[in-house]
């Protein structure tokens, strides 16, 4: 299995998932600071949550979704790991947390606001 997230999908994926707080000041970035998460299920899982989004339209019902012959039910499987080694955060990432559409409003400090910062605490920056 492979999955490609695109810098578009983070940038919105952290403009929808870091909240908006107006007590915050400034958000530095450090160059490790990404948690990635992978969570993989089988085919039938994945079936089974579409089938049972919630609805959207005039109908609610919803088609009965179902792996188990003679029976009812779903027998499936799902896996979640955190990778062991955050990936670093370049200068790129870090300016387009700070002036991207979808996060300039959550306050990140540009690469060149973050170096002296990063400098002063005895990080390297890179």
């Amino acid at each position: 299995m492979e999955a490609l997230l695109t810098g578009g999908t983070f940038l919105t994926t952290v403009g929808n998932k870091v909240p908006n707080n107006t007590k915050v000041l400034k958000r530095v970035v450090a160059h490790a600071s990404i948690e990635v998460t992978i969570s993989v299920g089988s085919d039938d899982l994945y079936t089974y949550m579409q089938v049972n989004q919630p609805s959207t339209g005039i109908v609610s019902e919803r088609p009965v979704f179902s792996n188990i012959s003679n029976g009812l039910g779903l027998f499936t499987s799902k896996y979640e790991t955190i990778l062991p080694t955050k990936p670093p955060v370049g200068n790129k990432t870090i300016d387009s947390l700070a002036h991207g559409q979808f996060t300039k409003n959550l306050k990140f400090l540009d690469h060149i606001q973050t170096e002296p910062l990063w400098s002063a605490s005895g990080f390297n920056f890179p």
